[in-house]
């Protein structure tokens, strides 16, 4: 065993003047050294300190739902009604389940006699979890044990179909993409066959022919590319806020590398989208085309 703690936990509801949540863990904590032995709680690369008696600091999942920022108050209700306004202190990072925790004295001054419930314990050995579980289990006084790697787990189950959707997103993405250029090129030689017929005749070398008809292909390409990333960065970011989980925090952001292949290839479906019209030129008649009647 690596450490023990011991600390009251409850379940809480939550509001302000305008949102509420339910069933929400209060943890409440004895001593600040027996918090930062067990926590290391930040907000981005910020380390969260131990809050001061009368405050809380509360998960992100948490400050989002009741719009709270710190400073700001809200109320805490127990299961037998007892009430108590803390001021947020803190806003720490946590992606399972959302979390208060306060110090023993903030706890006494609303719900009564700071009691311990809970113990915390972390293992040296994580394979040795199962067995010291099971001999918890066993002891009658404790009611019920967890492990964070089984909530881990679960969550990880639940989530890797994710992975699949997002993978048949992106090939379908990338399809679209590929045929959507190439549709449009065709298009664009159908419709200049005589102007390309024209250019051959006056003498243009194959080469030069393909470059005047092709090379706006590559550039509109860049230009949709450079378009298209901020408004796919923004799509991405109203599509990731419209889905909401009351007990999970998304780590929304999109990677540098993300755009570097968006944009590579985009291009590199221009590329080969101009490879097979390449064929196609030199396959426009020229004597039908400039004969033809536009």
């Amino acid at each position: 065993m690596k450490r023990c703690i011991s600390v009251r936990t409850i379940r809480t509801d939550i509001k302000n003047e305008d949102e509420s949540m339910s069933s929400v863990p209060l943890y409440a904590f004895k001593k600040k050294f027996a918090f930062d032995s067990y926590f290391s709680l930040k907000s981005g690369s910020e380390k969260i300190e131990f809050p001061p008696d009368g405050d809380a600091v509360i998960s992100k999942k948490i400050a989002e739902t009741l719009n709270l920022t710190t400073d700001d108050a809200f109320e805490i209700t127990d299961s037998d009604m007892n009430k108590i306004k803390v001021k947020v202190s803190g806003i720490f990072d946590n992606y399972i389940g959302n979390f208060i925790i306060i110090s023993s004295n903030t706890y006494e001054e609303g719900f009564g006699k700071y009691e311990p419930n809970t113990f915390l314990i972390s293992l040296e050995d994580k394979s040795k979890s199962s067995d010291i579980s099971e001999k918890l289990t066993s002891i009658s006084n404790i009611t019920s044990v967890t492990k964070l790697s089984d909530t881990k787990d679960q969550v990880d189950n639940a989530l890797s179909c994710v992975n699949y959707i997002i993978v048949l997103m992106v090939v379908f993405s990338g399809l679209l993409a590929f045929i959507v250029i190439f549709n449009l090129t065709n298009i664009n030689l159908a419709e200049r066959s005589r102007e390309i017929a024209t250019v051959e005749v006056l003498g243009f070398y194959e080469k030069e022919t393909n470059d005047y008809v092709l090379r706006e292909n590559i550039m509109s390409s860049i230009c949709a590319a450079i378009i298209g990333l901020p408004v796919g960065a923004l799509m991405h970011y109203l599509v990731m806020h419209m889905i909401v989980v009351e007990n999970m925090e998304f780590d929304i952001h999109v990677s540098v590398v993300s755009y570097i292949l968006s944009v590579v290839f985009t291009i590199l479906f221009a590329v080969i989208v101009n490879i097979f019209m390449r064929h196609e030129i030199q396959k426009i008649p020229m004597a039908e085309s400039l004969k033809a009647v536009k």
